[in-house]
């Protein structure tokens, strides 16, 4: 899908000025059957940008369904035509979003990220952002909801704004160019100073760790930093245990030690495949008694080898179907031997 609806929207057939609605009640049950975004999966949004759209998009290699960072203040849709619009830009936005985040040609954040991300994404992005405050500049709309192309083109480039920003948050230390604020944007990607809007950074979702009560949210660390860093650098060295391109093992030992999960900034993400991963956390669980498969999958923190979020399934399943070999154990078990986190 990529940047096709983005496309469509500002440059074709969905043009809000070419727009021809359906009968009213037709356009009531196609809006009708729009799953809340809220609900979806990967391939709900695609069902619901098809139905929106009445064409056919292939399936996605989206496997979870993540948030944006940013938001901003959008304006309300105000009859049908201007909810089926903003249904459109929301569904096609997240999807875009995680599309992106997604994407398997992104093996090192220093040498893929800034072509990736940077000018295929970003910059495309910015492209349309500009294109699309041109087109308000053009036809002098300077409120947001007095007919539906002045509506649609407000809150498209500003959603694109928010998108932009959101994915600049999830790469920018591999980014080469980094905006520091919705102003300087304006200034070098729009040309336009007058284009003032309110980003707003969303709170990551509260956690809810299993039987951890009300207190304070850690993996309870029981050990000596020192032989915990020892430790997560020898399993990096000859397990792959972390993809130190996206995640280095300072990282992963601050999230180990924190002992308030929901201050931890950032995401995990392993290099090893998932069943040598299971083996090695049942392992570091002694010394992380927290550090179970329900917790790892309540925190939306941790991503396996392919960039997949992890769930408490994954890693169960994994366990019981697919163990590892006798030796990879005994050299798994020789480095947690001879590095112990804590005196014995």
């Amino acid at each position: 899908m990529e940047l096709k609806i983005f496309n469509e929207i500002l440059f074709g057939q969905l043009r809000p000025w070419l727009f021809k609605a359906n009968e009213v009640n037709e356009l009531k049950v196609q809006l009708r059957k729009i799953k809340p975004l809220e609900d979806c999966d990967a391939r709900e949004i695609i069902d619901n940008i098809s139905l929106l759209t009445e064409q056919i998009f292939s399936k996605s290699k989206v496997s979870h369904i993540s948030r944006p960072t940013f938001t901003t203040p959008l304006s309300e849709s105000y009859d049908l035509e201007s909810t089926y619009y903003k249904l459109l830009i929301d569904n096609a936005v997240l999807f875009y979003f995680n599309e992106t985040i997604s994407n398997p040609y992104i093996i090192s954040l220093k040498d893929d990220v800034p072509y990736q991300i940077g000018v295929k994404s970003l910059k495309a992005i910015a492209i349309l952002s500009r294109k699309a405050n041109e087109e308000i500049v053009e036809r002098d709309f300077v409120k947001e909801a007095d007919n539906l192309s002045e509506f649609v083109l407000h809150y498209f480039r500003n959603s694109l704004i928010a998108l932009y920003f959101s994915i600049q948050d999830h790469f920018q230390d591999g980014l080469l160019n980094v905006y520091d604020s919705q102003n300087q944007f304006s200034m070098f990607e729009l040309e336009d100073t007058s284009v003032n809007i309110d980003l707003v950074k969303c709170k990551k979702p509260s956690i809810s760790l299993a039987n951890v009560g009300t207190k304070a949210f850690s993996f309870g660390f029981k050990g000596e930093l020192g032989k915990l860093t020892n430790l997560i650098n020898l399993l990096c060295t000859h397990e792959n245990f972390l993809n130190e391109s996206m995640t280095k093992p300072e990282k992963f030992i601050t999230l180990l030690t924190s002992e308030d999960i929901e201050s931890f900034d950032g995401t995990i993400h392993f290099g090893c495949n998932t069943n040598l991963l299971v083996y090695i956390l049942e392992q570091l669980k002694k010394s992380c008694p927290k550090l179970t498969f329900a917790n790892i999958d309540r925190s939306s923190i941790f991503y396996s080898d392919n960039g997949t979020l992890i769930k408490q399934s994954l890693l169960s399943n994994s366990k019981s179907k697919n163990q590892i070999s006798k030796e990879a154990k005994a050299q798994i078990d020789n480095i947690f031997n001879e590095n112990p986190t804590k005196n014995i």
